[in-house]
């Protein structure tokens, strides 16, 4: 009960913060009473060809490739991504066949384990969240300016998919 306590207030206060921020107060409107005499406005002119001028064209798209840094977003860190979440997925869908049909097994993991009680929902949203933070650290890695982050940015996310397989398999050994 303490941690469903925790974790209402948790995203009561993310909440409260969203809507805080949405609401700020515009500047007041102070009405000023108006002189009831009307100014004359000088009568609209256009000017001549000779004096506009027109935006400069965009360069053209190989110069902006030269300057431009890489990609991080690929396709290899779509297949990881895909990879991870999968995984995830099928670690967590595994994880309750197996408490439902065994009742004396139970979860190894310290992290997941206060959570299941909740039901599959919020442990698959937590698993979400998760793995999205961990893309998004493989994203920053990727496109570092140094050279070890950007070689080693991938090997995390395939560490967690691995484990998460590792487990999948190991549930599916239970339930059969």
């Amino acid at each position: 009960m303490p941690l469903r306590l925790l974790c209402a207030a948790f995203g009561l206060v993310f909440a409260a913060a969203g809507l805080a921020a949405a609401q700020d107060r515009p500047e007041p409107i102070i009405f000023e009473p108006q002189s009831p005499t009307i100014q004359p406005q000088a009568p609209f002119q256009l000017e001549p060809p000779s004096q506009i001028t027109l935006p400069q064209p965009a360069p053209a798209l190989d110069a902006r490739r030269e300057t431009a840094r890489p990609r991080t977003t690929d396709k290899k860190f779509w297949a990881v991504a895909a990879a991870l979440n999968t995984a995830m997925i099928l670690d967590t869908k595994s994880t309750f066949d197996v408490g439902y049909r065994c009742p004396t097994c139970y979860e190894r993991n310290p992290v997941v384990r206060p959570f299941l009680p909740l039901g599959p929902a919020p442990v698959f949203a937590m698993g979400v969240a998760f793995d999205a933070g961990v893309m998004t650290v493989a994203a920053k890695m990727k496109g570092s300016s140094k050279p070890a982050l950007r070689r080693t940015w991938w090997i995390v996310p395939v560490a967690l998919a691995a484990g998460h397989f590792v487990a999948w398999r190991h549930n599916v050994g239970l339930v059969e």
